[in-house]
This record gives C-alpha cells, sequence and structure tokens, in this order.
C-alpha cells in the first residue's frame, strides 16, 4: 500500500524526462539529414 502512495509522483519523472530528451533525437535526426545532404 506504502508503493501506491509514492506511485503519482514516480510516473511524473520519467514524463519530464522523455520531454527534456524529446527535442533532442529530433534534432540529432534533423542534423544526421542535413550531414546526409552535405554529403
Amino acid at each position: 500500500m506504502m508503493n501506491t502512495a509514492t506511485n503519482p509522483q514516480r510516473p511524473f519523472l520519467p514524463l519530464t524526462l522523455h520531454l527534456m530528451y524529446l527535442p533532442l533525437p529530433r534534432f540529432l535526426l534533423m542534423f544526421s539529414t542535413t550531414q546526409i545532404l552535405h554529403l
């Protein structure tokens, strides 16, 4: 039962981390495409 009490806070952290690192893959993808175009 104690796990359920701390559970609401736990999914919040991965969600924020996901939102923080979401632009990173997109930026890397754009960077890789530009690199390919430059080659």
